[in-house]
């Protein structure tokens, strides 16, 4: 053997074989392409491109590869054959593997397992096993724990075998946990991580919603308790309103029969006065025939006499209307009249204005022409001596022009500063103005300060007394709740009360009656209690017991129970005497003087009691009560059970009084109806009545609690403050709305204050800028008399004629400018007086033209007065003529009337019996419209019952009419429902829904706070898991390791030479679940730092070493090497050769291979190849039939 020494000995037996593999349309595979895997070793050769590799990739695809970059293409559709010049392309793609599985291996009951993968150019695909379709999980799972999978260390490629030195991705750790088997331990931690995760934003989720929920279930269970009183209460406004509606509909009912009784009946009357009336107005209207004429000629007569009476009427009534035209007309102008003198009146004050106006306006422009003349004669003055001055400018021509210069300087300065005083005092007097506005406007703020103060305090005042209000109303309602639930449960408690009244009554008048008719007792015993003077006891009185024993002593008694109990032998030798004398039967009798208590007292079976101690009788009959019952016990067990033993001298009675037996005779059976119900009949019935004295003295106080609490419920609710509140509420949002009013004022008015104190800085720093400028000005007026002055002294013409003329000049120069200023002045009063003249003169014409428009109208009115008088006159003599007429034509008509009634009268007394008649049949028709209208009237109190029950309670009529009755009185009903309308009126707001709100939000509550402790639960069992997960992993994935460490030193020492040393070392040794995995390879005398310092073959070999190592620990059922071999020499290829000989003992190996050495070592070979360009073929040879390597390399 190749490997000496070694654990491969120790390989278990294969799994199973893979026995074959079916390819049809995948990648250049066109055609339909087996290979059979019957040999240990299978070797696949072929030239580059000729599709030898594709088969390992048909082989990793079939086993779920979802990766195209792994099968070496861009896209998986890219796996269908694309065709080529003569071949179409494929439209699908088919990979079968066939396994043995004879060992049961594989978790199916077939001994061929077939697994296929399909997929379609229409992009539909599909996996089956043994051609049942299925999904890819189905296919992971079968091959789970087998070693076999699409990224399995089983196939390994070249490229691979530097992933595994390099470690990329993660690749060697990958094998190592496949090969543990933790694989699937990591998987489930990632799962129960994520879980873990969605558990705790689950948890953050839950605990958010139950601060929300929390915030919201108080508030809702506040609402919640009000709203289910109030349901309550409506729900006993509804049962109370049905049977009172129901009540009034049954009363309604019976009446509607009775009215519909009654109307039938006085129909019958009324057509029998149809008939009688017909045949008599056939006799009237015989006579009334012979009487048209004259009612012709009356009526025409009469209609003639109307017209003459409307034409009266007409002419009175224009009378009357002229009349009522005059005396308007004359109010009218008395009204203008005076109207006329108050308008004369204005007029006289508006002239009296204008005169005034006038006479100023004559002073103001009188003087107004006296300052003109005053301006003009300095003026010409002015211009006089200028002239002169001028004259003389030739001998000073610099100095007057200097002269003339400042002196028109110096009018112009006092031009402005003219105008700039008037302007100050127009501004000035405009700023007099403003701060009188302003402190108007100020005193008003103050009022209005003053007005909001009082009207908050009131506001304030109001404001706590309609909460005052809104609080005693709502501790109002609070105590009427209390008192209502006091008086429902009192009303509970009553009824309570009152069926056991009504229960207990009844069984005191049931067996009062049995006691007094002694009923189930013979007829002697009727008759001696009846008619016999002595009154003694039967033994059914004397003897009582609790209920639950009265069935056994009375079975047990029976025979005795129409026993008297007589005080001695006379009392029963009388009763018998009588009974005989009247043949009224047999008595018996226990005679008490005669019965002495000498018996031995038995002794007391266990579990049981005496019966003595369970029956209750005065000492007067001890004896008799110890003869009876001195012997007798009652059992506690079941009959089964009772002692059967020596019971001489003793009688067990069984608690049910099912079973009597003593020592000579047992009886027992079904117990009567009626058993139990003699014995203790007199205790019985002064117990009953104890009991019913009781609950009628509880029902009493019960009904003076309800009464009072009815008082109390009454006077709380004719204390209603609504309309208080409503009229404090009513005063607040007054208050309020003139506060508003106010504020909006007072803003108004402070921006108004504020604005006129801007336009007075403002008028104040124009004031200053005007003072500042006549200030400027007067200083250059200084400078500029100063000048002058100077000029004046420094004049070349010393003579005084010129110096007193140029002080002439100077002065009327500066006379004739203030002249010009007060003609200014003047000229500008003139203006306004004259349009306050013109004010004052069209306002006068206007009243003018109003007052000659006045006497337009009243010559009117004058003229229609007179008209109307006049035609007064007219009318008044016609209608003197036609009441004359009238009287005439009234004569003629008593004629024409008294022969009409003379032919009239004669029919009357026709008239008069179809009168009496039809006056009969009126009232009975009266009186079939009234029970109509009480029919109608009682329809529409049906309609109004069951519309009131529609709207009130979305109930129909027909629904109810099976409903509850009540007992009590209409009024009763209607004061009750008058009661709980009134609580659900003054109720307040209620939220109806916030019941099932409530109970839907608290089963929230309490649903997410199971879910809470679901979620922690479910956290905990997560952090459990995964701890349980990772002991499990850490513990299987360190004891594959070693062993695979293990593994591969004794490998790669085989592969390698004496002397080379090897190691696997995790890098975190705490962390053997994250670490990475470091390989150490030394071959004899090398130290390479790292894996990649190796040579080509070196690195495939420590690789392979590695493989066979994990191989060694858990071997898959096949192996595939894609030309791992490729880097090897012909020395270390035997070494590869011969260790996959002696593996292929125990599992199979598919070799793809260029090698020329390890085609030799095979057992078969499958060339590939292309005879057509671009599709696959395969053809098998059996190198056991070859002597010599050569013939099959070339």
């Amino acid at each position: 053997m190749y490997f000496k020494n070694s654990y491969i000995f120790f390989l278990p037996l294969p799994f199973m074989r893979l026995n074959s593999i079916y390819i049809k349309g995948f990648k250049s595979f066109s055609k339909e392409t087996i290979i059979n895997f019957n040999e240990n070793v299978t070797g696949v050769v072929g030239p580059n491109g000729s599709g030898k590799s594709n088969i390992v990739d048909a082989i990793r695809w079939v086993l779920g590869e979802q990766k195209p970059t792994e099968l070496r293409l861009d896209n998986m559709s890219d796996v269908l054959f694309n065709g080529t010049e003569k071949r179409k392309k494929s439209s699908m793609a088919e990979v079968t593997l066939t396994f043995d599985n004879t060992k049961n291996i594989l978790p199916t009951e077939y001994s061929n397992v077939a697994v296929s993968r399909v997929l379609y150019r229409t992009g539909e695909s599909e996996y089956r096993i043994n051609d049942v379709p299925c999904r890819l999980k189905d296919v992971r799972s079968l091959f789970i724990n087998t070693g076999i999978g699409p990224d399995s260390y089983a196939i390994i490629a070249l490229n691979m075998v530097e992933d595994i030195l390099a470690d990329n991705n993660g690749s060697r750790r990958f094998m190592f946990e496949q090969a543990s088997g933790i694989s699937k331990f990591k998987k489930r931690k990632k799962e129960t991580l994520s879980k873990l995760k969605l558990t705790r934003l689950d948890l953050d989720r839950i605990e958010d919603l139950l601060f929300e929920i929390e915030t919201n279930l108080k508030d809702l269970e506040k609402q919640a308790r009000k709203a289910e009183r109030f349901i309550k209460i409506r729900e006993q406004y509804k049962d109370i309103s049905i049977m009172l509606q129901l009540m009034k509909y049954d009363k309604i009912t019976e009446s509607y029969k009775e009215v519909r009784g009654s109307i039938e009946s006085e129909l019958s009357k009324y057509r029998e006065f149809e008939t009688d009336i017909t045949k008599k107005e056939a006799e009237l209207q015989k006579q009334k025939n012979n009487i048209l004429e004259s009612e012709k000629n009356l009526s025409d007569f009469q209609h003639k006499i109307n017209e003459h009476v409307d034409d009266l009427r007409k002419n009175e009534n224009e009378k009357q209307l002229l009349k009522q035209k005059l005396e308007f007309d004359k109010n009218k102008i008395s009204a203008l009249e005076k109207e006329k003198v108050e308008i004369r009146d204005k007029v006289l004050q508006f002239e009296l204005g204008i005169e005034a106006v006038e006479i100023k306006l004559k002073e103001e422009t009188q003087k107004y022409n006296e300052l003109e003349k005053v301006f003009k004669n300095s003026e010409e003055k002015y211009l006089e001596l200028k002239d002169n001055y001028d004259r003389l400018k030739g001998l000073a021509d610099e100095t007057n022009r200097k002269r003339k210069s400042l002196e028109e300087s110096k009018f112009n300065l006092l031009k402005s500063k003219a105008i700039s005083q008037n302007n100050i005092d127009n501004l000035s007097a405009n700023i007099n103005r403003i701060k009188d506005q302003i402190n108007r406007l100020n005193e008003e703020l103050q009022s209005l300060e003053s007005v909001r103060k009082e009207q908050d305090k009131e506001k304030d005042v109001l404001g706590k007394k309609i909460e005052s209000f809104k609080k005693a109303k709502e501790e109002k309602i609070a105590i009427l709740d209390k008192l209502f639930e006091e008086k429902d449960k009192l009303q509970e408690d009553k009824r309570l009360i009152s069926r056991k009244l009504d229960a207990r009554k009844n069984e005191l008048r049931l067996v009062k009656s049995m006691y007094d008719n002694l009923e189930g007792f013979p007829e002697s015993i009727k008759y001696l209690n009846k008619n016999w003077d002595e009154k003694i006891p039967l033994l059914t009185d004397i003897i009582s017991t609790s209920d639950e024993y009265k069935v056994a002593i009375e079975i047990y008694l029976e025979p005795y129970l129409n026993y008297f109990v007589a005080d001695n032998t006379l009392q029963a030798r009388e009763a018998i005497g009588l009974l005989r004398k009247t043949q009224k039967g047999k008595a018996h009798f226990f005679i008490l003087n005669k019965l002495k208590s000498g018996k031995r007292k038995p002794k007391q079976p266990e579990n049981y009691i005496p019966a003595l101690d369970i029956v209750e009788y005065d000492d007067k009959y001890k004896d008799l009560v110890e003869s009876l019952l001195g012997n007798v016990f009652i059992s506690l067990i079941e009959m089964d059970d009772i002692y059967h033993g020596d019971i001489e001298d003793i009688v067990i009675l069984d608690k049910s009084g099912s079973f009597v037996s003593d020592n000579k005779s047992i009886s027992g059976g079904s117990i009567g109806l009626f058993e139990g119900k003699k014995i203790g009949r007199k205790k019985t019935l002064d117990n009953l009545k104890k009991q019913v004295g009781k609950y009628e003295s509880e029902l009493e106080a019960i009904d003076d609690a309800i009464n009072k609490l009815n008082e109390e419920i009454e006077i709380l609710e004719k204390e209603s403050n609504d309309q208080e509140i409503n009229e404090y509420q009513k005063l607040f949002d007054e208050i309020n709305t003139s506060l508003i009013k106010i504020n909006i004022n007072i803003d108004n008015k402070n921006k108004r204050i504020v604005d006129l104190n801007k336009e007075i800085e403002q008028n104040q720093t124009k004031i200053a800028s005007l003072q500042k400028s006549i200030a400027e000005n007067e200083k250059k007026i200084d400078e500029l008399n100063s000048d002058i002055e100077a000029l004046n002294q420094a004049k070349e013409i010393k003579g005084s004629d010129v110096e007193e003329l140029m002080r002439e000049v100077s002065d009327f120069s500066e006379k004739t400018n203030n002249a010009k200023i007060d003609l200014i002045r003047q000229q500008n009063l003139i203006d306004s007086l004259k349009k306050d003249l013109q004010y004052k003169t069209e306002n006068k014409n206007a009243l003018e033209n109003r007052i000659k428009t006045n006497s337009e109208d009243k010559e009117k009115l004058q003229k229609e007065l007179v008209d109307i008088e006049n035609r007064l006159f007219a009318l008044e003599n016609i209608l003197v003529e036609q009441y004359k007429l009238k009287k005439e034509y009234e004569a003629d008509l008593s004629g024409i009337e008294k022969k009409y009634f003379e032919n009239r009268n004669k029919i009357k007394g026709f008239e008069d019996e179809i009168n009496l008649l039809k006056h009969q049949r009126g009232k009975t028709q009266f009186l079939i419209n009234q029970l109509k209208e009480k029919q109608l009237d009682l329809d529409f109190k049906k309609k109004a019952v069951s519309e009131s029950l529609k709207i009130e309670f979305n109930l129909e009529l027909n629904d109810v009419l099976d409903y509850k009755r009540s007992d009590e009185e209409e009024y009763v009903l209607e004061d009750k429902v008058s009661r709980l309308r009134n609580r659900l009126d003054n109720y307040g707001e209620v939220n109806t829904l916030a019941v099932e709100a409530y109970k839907e939000m608290k089963e929230r509550y309490e649903h997410i706070q199971n879910q809470k402790q679901d979620v922690l639960d479910a956290e905990k069992s997560l952090k459990k898991t995964i701890s349980e997960i990772e002991k499990t992993a850490t513990e299987r994935f360190l004891t594959a390791f070693d062993i695979i460490r293990e593994h591969f030193k004794t490998v790669f020492t085989t592969l390698f030479k004496e002397g080379d040393t090897c190691d696997l070392l995790l890098e975190e040794e705490d962390k053997p679940l994250e670490s990475k995995i470091k390989i150490i390879a030394k071959p004899k005398g090398k130290r390479p730092k790292t894996l990649s310092q190796l040579s080509g073959g070196e690195k495939t070999l420590t690789a392979i070493a590695l493989l066979f190592s994990l191989y060694l620990y858990k071997p898959a059922p096949f192996c595939i090497f894609d030309e791992v071999d490729a880097p090897l020499d012909d020395a270390n290829i035997s070494k590869f050769n011969n260790i996959i000989r002696e593996f292929s003992a125990k599992s199979q190996f598919i070799v793809v291979t260029h090698n020329k050495a390890t085609m030799s070592a095979v057992d078969i070979l499958y060339g590939v190849f292309m005879q057509e360009p671009g599709v696959s073929e395969v053809a098998q040879v059996d190198f056991r039939n070859y002597d010599e390597l050569a013939t099959v390399a070339k």
